[in-house]
């Protein structure tokens, strides 16, 4: 699979959301190579990168994923990421277990992520499955410039787009398996969503949604697993395979083409 090109849509990671201007580039600099970050004394180079990584993860997801993507956009090596990557500990949570566990029994070349949005599958995604392309889309821009900043940085097996998954210009069969964790509930035309998603993907399709109605408010569909196969029946596609399983308030659908 050829990935698309990145080079134009890679952005400078300097204005990216609110929470960016809070954020000092120069203790990532810092963390990469200097002696010094912020108050604590590291011994620079990757090790420092690593002792900085202990400092940081105490830090709020959303300013922590910054932080990471304004690493990687300066240069940290690809091996140095895992130790981020592995920061998004999948214990935490059951379905990215779930998914997971499912794509290391595939092995897949190439993966779509439908609404990555702050990377709680896509990081330990690239964390579990070292070999595997990603190419995420989200509808939110900034969370897709901070991807690409990792991409940017030399983290190439990653990229993003910014595409409404109903409105997709993806080839048919293009990626091994394309992945929607709790994405689906989302999306006001679910139908047309499963329908793009099983006709990009060249052979199998892995979604979570919520499993019983909960007080999200951008939620505006509750599946039971009879509601996600009448989806997958009328989505023009071949279909061989279909699981249906359950794990902590979540539905995760497996599905196979013929």
């Amino acid at each position: 699979m050829k990935i698309k090109d990145t080079s134009k849509c890679a952005p400078k990671i300097r204005n990216i959301g609110k929470e960016a201007e809070k954020i000092d580039p120069k203790e990532i600099a810092k963390a990469l190579g200097a002696e010094y970050v912020g108050e604590f004394k590291t011994s620079g180079g990757p090790l420092g990168a690593m002792q900085a990584y202990e400092q940081y993860k105490q830090l709020q997801e959303d300013r922590y994923y910054l932080e990471f993507a304004q690493a990687c956009a300066r240069g940290m090596p690809d091996k140095d990421c895992s130790k981020y990557f592995k920061r998004y500990d999948i214990k935490e949570l059951p379905r990215v277990t779930k998914i997971i566990g499912m794509l290391k029994s595939i092995n897949p070349k190439c993966i779509l992520d439908v609404g990555s949005g702050r990377g709680r599958l896509l990081w330990p995604m690239a964390y579990n499955l070292p070999e595997s392309e990603i190419c995420c889309v989200d509808t939110c821009e900034w969370r897709v410039e901070v991807i690409n900043a990792v991409n940017s940085g030399g983290v190439k097996r990653i990229c993003a787009f910014c595409e409404d998954i109903t409105e997709s210009n993806f080839f048919s069969g293009t990626y091994d398996v394309v992945v929607a964790s709790e994405v689906i509930e989302h999306i006001p035309d679910a139908q047309k969503a499963v329908s793009e998603m099983l006709r990009i993907t060249k052979q199998y399709f892995i979604a979570t949604v919520p499993s019983k109605p909960d007080t999200n408010p951008d939620h505006i569909h509750y599946f039971t697993s009879d509601d996600f196969q009448k989806l997958l029946d009328n989505s023009g596609c071949d279909i061989g395979k279909i699981v249906f399983d359950y794990v902590q308030n979540s539905m995760t659908i497996f599905v196979r083409k013929n």
